[in-house]
């Protein structure tokens, strides 16, 4: 990673993507209306994305345009995470094998440094870039002023769109943890998924750091089992639906 610097721009360089989370969804959809992501695949890049927004944040700054088209999804090498140590965590030796989650495109970022008040809060004006509808928080739209709340409500949305396949249907009322469980997948873990979801979408000031290790828990435990070859499939199975 290398960054240049010029007179009034800098420019960023990073590995090259295989493609991004929009990409890949858009190839699944592309093979069958119902294909989906496994439940594997969902809780990797989810905790990949949750970290990505939480080491932003860390860092004081908001990255204002959360969504699919700016995450971008890196592949590895099968072997390197088969050749991992076998006291490794599992998702530890996936990520060490190169798969992974990159957040890129900071054109709309907020640097919190630059205000004197700590607790500076902002709009959308009527010229100014904002979002795209779809992953913006719905009163941030409306006139509302915002903070880290943009950021999170667009996690929200993109882990719902990972598990429903639809996007995040706006009642205007706010998400109650058991009435988003009867959307969730039969066999998944419905109630961690809920409470991890419900707080994003509802604009609540959520851990991202807590909410990502309680769904790398349930991966590493529940379902790999220490085990990081059943992911490893998942994700190479991945790569084939966007280069077959």
């Amino acid at each position: 990673r290398t960054l240049y610097t010029f007179a009034g721009a800098c420019a960023l360089a990073m590995r090259l993507a295989d493609t991004t989370l929009s990409g890949l969804a858009g190839a699944l959809r592309g093979m069958s209306s119902s294909a989906r992501f496994s439940e594997p695949v969902a809780l990797f890049y989810a905790v990949g994305i949750l970290d990505a927004v939480a080491s932003f944040h860390a860092a004081d700054f908001l990255h204002g345009d959360v969504k699919p088209d700016n995450v971008c999804l890196r592949f590895g090498s099968p072997s390197a995470a088969a050749a991992a140590r076998s006291d490794a965590p599992a998702v530890s030796a996936v990520v060490e094998a190169g798969y992974g989650v990159t957040l890129i495109d900071y054109s709309l970022a907020v640097d919190l440094r630059a205000y004197a008040d700590p607790a500076q809060r902002f709009r959308f004006g009527a010229e100014s870039p904002g979002p795209v509808d779809e992953y913006c928080w719905p009163p941030a739209i409306k006139g509302a002023s915002w903070r880290r709340e943009v950021d999170l409500y667009a996690v929200g949305a993109i882990l719902y769109q990972l598990l429903t396949n639809k996007p995040e249907p706006r009642t205007g009322k706010a998400f109650e943890p058991r009435a988003l469980e009867t959307r969730l997948p039969r066999g998944w873990h419905r109630k961690l998924w809920a409470e991890t979801l419900a707080p994003l979408l509802n604009g609540a000031d959520v851990d991202l750091v807590a909410a990502s290790r309680a769904l790398r828990d349930h991966l590493e435990a529940g379902v790999l089992r220490g085990d990081p070859a059943p992911l490893v499939q998942e994700l190479e199975r991945m790569c084939r639906v966007v280069d077959p």
